[in-house]
């Protein structure tokens, strides 16, 4: 603020101060702060801040990002590209490459991460994302070395000692233990994660962080600074909070949302889920509504074969024995029977 007070109308310093006000404001309030990180942008433009330029654009894509504002990144990438400004459109494509997870492209952030994985050069921290990102992905797709995946993650992040990597890692952990019916064993490390994010008060970062312990039991509610459109599910506006993220284009929190549900809603959740490949949920939600006697339940779609002519049910199970695992264990891993496997 002191600094928007002495600097100049379009000097580099003012610049610099606006985009500081509007990230603050944004990490807690956004859209508010946005206004002011765009006349960042356009003092920059205007008077040829570079270097201005592109930390308020690639500051204002990573808040928007995280707020599920994916319109407004799609414009400042297109703008950039327009600009003709090749290594700060790289580095947006970096950043949109985060919340492609979000997005639902959960096979592309899984294979894409672990080709980034195989570089030598991939630094400890970026190491720690990608473990973090592949986890999540190999969880949400169910595949056989998903867990695998999820402690490697888990030690990588917790290793930074770093919250903002943790919960990465941490969001992995729970739908791995809510999956595999593991419930709150060794959940300690995740709860004791809430602090921190108290005190920072970022409400879309500690969001699923909250709300999946909210669905395992370990929370009986979730703080009343969290985002609200994920607090809506807990207090029974389901159908709030699947419109908010569906308009959004964010499918696996729509699905939960969904999955919170009337029937026709659980029957929903359940081609959301199947849609974008995330089978260990459809089947969860599939399973219910199976349970409670309710007829006309989709199916969940098959994943294509592969070049051997193996489903992608075959496949998992024999990488499964290949790693070594009993016909029971596979089943459990792969929400089947032993005979099913057999």
């Amino acid at each position: 603020a002191q600094a928007l007070r002495h600097a100049g109308a379009q000097s580099a310093a003012r610049a610099n101060a606006l985009t500081n006000v509007g990230v603050a404001r944004g990490l807690r309030h956004y859209p508010a702060g946005a206004d002011e990180v765009e006349a960042s942008i356009d003092i920059s433009r205007r008077a040829g801040h570079e270097l201005e330029l592109s930390r308020a654009i690639e500051n204002l894509v990573s808040v928007a990002g995280a707020f599920h504002d994916y319109r407004r990144v799609e414009e400042l990438v297109a703008r950039a590209e327009l600009d003709d400004r090749p290594a700060l459109v790289n580095s947006l494509h970096q950043k949109m490459f985060l919340t492609d997870i979000d997005r639902g492209r959960l096979e592309l952030t899984n294979e894409r991460s672990r080709r980034m994985l195989e570089r030598a050069s991939v630094h400890d921290l970026d190491r720690a994302l990608l473990l973090g990102l592949i986890a999540e992905a190999s969880v949400k797709l169910g595949l056989p070395d998903a867990e695998m995946w999820v402690n490697e993650a888990w030690e990588a992040c917790n290793a930074t000692g770093l919250w903002q990597y943790q919960l990465r890692a941490v969001d992995a952990l729970l739908l791995h233990r809510w999956y595999s019916g593991s419930g709150l064993d060794e959940l300690d490390d995740a709860i004791e994660l809430l602090d921190p994010c108290a005190t920072a008060r970022l409400p879309w970062q500690v969001a699923h962080l909250a709300l999946h312990l909210w669905f395992l039991g370990a929370l009986v509610e979730i703080p009343d600074w969290v985002a609200e459109p994920v607090r809506w599910m807990t207090v029974g506006r389901w159908r709030e909070s699947a419109e908010w993220f569906g308009e959004r284009g964010v499918p696996f929190s729509e699905g939960l949302a969904l999955s919170l549900g009337d029937v026709e809603a659980r029957k929903q959740a359940v081609r959301v889920f199947s849609k974008i490949g995330a089978r260990p949920h459809a089947t969860l939600v599939r399973n219910g509504l199976r349970a409670e006697g309710v007829t006309g339940v989709p199916p969940i779609a098959r994943r294509p074969r592969n070049e051997h002519g193996l489903t992608a049910r075959q496949q998992d199970v024999f990488e499964l024995l290949a790693l070594g695992f009993t016909n029971a264990e596979i089943g459990e891993r792969l929400f089947v029977s032993p005979r099913t496997v057999e």
